[in-house]
């Protein structure tokens, strides 16, 4: 079986959808490699109405029985100025071998390059070294050493202040820095938690400033840097019903006018179109239409794991009805399948059918957090502990009808829900594992060929076999769904198939979905439609309304 690798392609076409253009280098049958991505626009150029700057990876071409004097020799990762009506481009960086990143400052000035550490065998070690320019200059110095791509991120060069905002780990966490681009390379913390991590930037404008950060743990809302969007956010979220977390998109080419979006946990959302000038607020679109008026209630709670440690969650519950002794899923993913504003759709999905939903951020819950970062996969019982957890609070509050719990889960949560199962077999009457990690041994042999392959080895240490749910299908008591796409890079589809053949030679209920051509995100409405009709069958059938 072929190792599967993602590829994308980047084009542009006209307001109507029409005259798509290729972006990337023109492949060739004589290339000398494989194209897998074309690049990324990494300036907007404001000054220009159709060039950008784009990385562009360049392949040689090779003539093996006639060689030719016009064979494409460059090879790398470039940056060019290209022109996104005529495809003439112009390079601006010449490529070079191991480049991870180029970065511009928004105006047309390439600032950072970072490089891959490659190892004696011609694999990227997962370090990366970063170089800088100050400005008006083309000489690069160092800015940092070779740094693991998982202690330091660059996000965006900022023009006006002359600095680099990242990420950087500190303190268990992943933090918000600011480094001048100067002599002195002077790096400030911006923004730190000691529970959650800073992960984006919200850039807007042409010129892609700064105006604010966001936590992975919260994916939708956005702390202001800058105080005229901080005051603007609170004012429209004010102003707007249900008060919405406010998301800018973009702003005019004057800054006149602002695209929005507004949305919570109990709604989708809709865009909007603030002017500035007449403080005028129009709708444009809502997000799920056949969704108004429909979605569930969430509020958020807390609870103390067996340890004492608290575990933050939210919890979804069916509209308009009473919720006592409800059946209950525990939905182990994390914040990964919400839409924008917050809103989950699994979740919405469960409840509006009649169910509670239980999802806490239960220590490992995205394999990103700090506690994973250092326990690894030998932490699996805490997780598991931590569910339990979660399912039991609901019971006491009276929410949840205890004997009738299930448990959903998607990659590391499919991990986690199936563990679940088997170490409290007792407890959960149904199991859901979406592109579930099942057997640690194989799932770090699939990554031994990536960059991610040493991160993975380390994270699964010694836990190969107690922390591998094939290896305790005799134990699962509930009917197992796997839910799994062909063709997913992160989660191979034969974890899912090992584990139905494991559970059908131990005797169990166990039934595999696969969807042909799709990986574990399953962005197709089909798919989608057909996974949520098998849950709902399992669930109606086992803890039923």
């Amino acid at each position: 079986m072929g190792v599967p690798i993602p590829i994308s392609r980047t084009i542009s076409l006209a307001f109507d959808g029409s005259d798509i253009k290729s972006l990337g280098q023109t492949s060739s049958s004589y290339d000398l490699g494989i194209r897998q991505y074309d690049g990324d626009v990494i300036d907007w150029l404001p000054d220009s109405q159709s060039d950008v700057l784009m990385t562009r990876l360049f392949l040689p071409e090779g003539f093996r029985d006639n060689p030719s004097n016009i064979a494409r020799t460059k090879r790398g990762v470039g940056v060019v100025r290209l022109n996104v009506k005529t495809l003439s481009a112009t390079t601006v960086e010449a490529p070079r071998d191991s480049v991870s990143d180029w970065f511009s400052d928004g105006r047309g000035h390439v600032r950072l390059l970072g490089l891959w550490e490659v190892s004696g065998e011609t694999y990227q070690t997962g370090r990366i070294k970063y170089l800088y320019r100050t400005p008006n200059s083309r000489d690069w110095k160092a800015l940092t050493d070779f740094v693991d791509l998982r202690d330091f991120q660059p996000l965006g060069v900022d023009a006006v202040t002359n600095s680099l905002y990242s990420v950087r780990r500190y303190q268990g966490t992943d933090a918000l820095t600011r480094i001048a681009l100067d002599e002195t390379r002077s790096e400030t913390v911006l923004a730190h938690s000691d529970k959650v991590n800073v992960d984006r930037l919200q850039r807007l404008g042409e010129s892609r400033r700064v105006v604010g950060y966001g936590y992975r743990e919260d994916p939708d809302h956005i702390v202001y840097l800058d105080p005229e969007y901080k005051s603007l956010s609170t004012a429209l979220s004010s102003a707007l019903p249900g008060k919405p977390i406010i998301t800018f998109v973009s702003e005019s080419e004057n800054g006149k006018k602002l695209l929005l979006f507004a949305g919570n946990n109990n709604d989708p959302g809709r865009y909007y179109l603030f002017d500035r000038a007449t403080k005028a607020l129009g709708e444009l679109v809502p997000v799920r239409p056949d969704l108004i008026g429909r979605a569930a209630p969430t509020r958020s709670v807390s609870f103390a794991a067996p340890d004492g440690t608290q575990i933050d969650a939210q919890v979804t519950l069916p509209p308009g009805r009473s919720a006592k002794a409800l059946p209950t899923v525990v939905l182990a993913d994390g914040s990964r399948l919400r839409d924008s504003g917050g809103f989950q759709w699994l979740a919405q999905f469960l409840a509006v059918r009649g169910y509670a939903v239980i999802e806490p951020l239960y220590r490992g819950y995205d394999g990103e957090d700090k506690w994973f970062r250092e326990k690894g996969y030998s932490g699996w019982s805490t997780s598991v502990s931590d569910l339990s957890a979660a399912a039991h609070f609901l019971t006491k509050e009276g929410i949840a009808d205890g004997q009738r719990l299930a448990i959903l889960g998607r990659l590391e949560g499919g991990h986690v829900a199936l563990m679940a199962a088997a170490m409290d077999p007792a407890i959960y009457r149904a199991v859901v594992a979406i592109a579930p990690i099942t057997d640690l041994s194989s799932y770090k042999a699939d990554w031994s060929d990536y960059t991610a392959g040493n991160r993975v080895r380390k994270l699964i240490g010694d836990a190969e076999l107690d922390a591998s749910p094939v290896r305790r299908a005799s134990s699962i008591q509930a009917p197992v769904l796997l839910v799994q796409g062909t063709v997913d890079a992160a989660v191979r589809n034969t974890q899912s198939r090992e584990m139905d053949e494991a559970l059908r030679k131990a005797g169990k209920q166990s039934e595999l979905l696969e969807f042909a051509g799709l990986d574990n995100q399953l962005r197709d409405s089909d798919a989608r439609r057909t996974m949520l009709l098998k849950i709902g069958q399992l669930l109606d059938r086992t803890i039923g309304h």
